[in-house]
């Protein structure tokens, strides 16, 4: 298994999607990181049979998380904290750096 690294910033609303119709336009249509044609515009899509994530809580433990997501395991793990970033000369977010593991049940898939 080979970790994924990656470097997020995360904001948290209340409600479902379809009541932040704004985020979701500013999130399909906007290019903060200049990425250039290479790589095409994200994807808003809903979870694997729109279950939601199971979380493993743990106790005094910020820099990590445990959950269930779309029959894996993830266990994930925050490097360091990069700070406050600017995004499109407007929009503020606290940005780190994470690396993940997942694991995939593969009990009935016919691999062993």
């Amino acid at each position: 298994m080979t970790p994924l690294a990656s470097q997020e910033v995360r904001w948290f609303f209340e409600g479902e999607s379809a009541d932040h119709g704004t985020l979701r336009h500013w999130f399909e249509t906007t290019d903060p990181l200049h990425k250039g044609t290479s790589i095409g515009a994200p994807i808003w899509k809903g979870r694997f049979d729109d279950q939601p994530d199971v979380y493993l809580p743990v106790p005094g433990c910020e820099d990590m998380g445990i959950k269930w997501r779309e029959r894996e395991l993830q266990v994930k793990g925050r490097v360091s904290d990069l700070g406050i970033q600017v995004f499109c000369h407007r929009h503020r977010g606290q940005v780190e750096r994470w690396i993940k593991w997942s694991y995939t049940d593969r009990r009935n898939d016919g691999r062993q």
